[in-house]
């Protein structure tokens, strides 16, 4: 047919030794990334917050040193001249984060307001905190 596919890879990039950044999914293709100093400098970018020198595969942890032998679908980590973190990568992005205020287990547990659910205000009921007192005002 005269066709000429080009071949994608989907890639995760982690940040070494971050244990709070989950990665970025990033397309390689080799018309994109001609040389491998323009895709260090496209993840230096995306990747930062310092300049990536190297990168290294997730499983083997060994140093990757041409875009030929990036993988479709696996991960790696971005470096600069440090050594690479030993960290569980992968598993960063399935950590759950919980805000500061917790729901009640059941109806009887107090909240972290001090009250229990059951004893919920009604809507339009606000609550004025002092030191002192709790003043509570109807809506007019």
């Amino acid at each position: 047919n005269g066709h000429i596919f080009e071949v994608v890879r989907r890639i995760n990039f982690y940040r070494n030794g971050d244990s709070h950044f989950a990665g970025r999914k990033i397309l390689i293709t080799d018309r994109r990334y001609r040389t491998w100093e323009a895709l260090l400098a496209e993840l230096s970018h995306q990747i930062g917050p310092s300049a990536i020198q190297q990168i290294f595969d997730v499983t083997t942890k060994k140093a990757v040193i041409s875009i030929a032998q990036l993988m479709d679908g696996h991960s790696y980590v971005c470096a600069g001249h440090e050594r690479l973190h030993d960290i569980d990568y992968e598993n960063i992005a399935s950590k759950k984060w919980v805000s500061g205020k917790r729901k009640p287990k059941d109806k009887g547990e107090k909240e972290s307001d001090g009250q229990s659910s059951k004893d919920a205000k009604p809507d339009g009921i606000l609550d004025a905190v002092s030191k002192e007192s709790v003043v509570r005002r109807r809506p007019a």
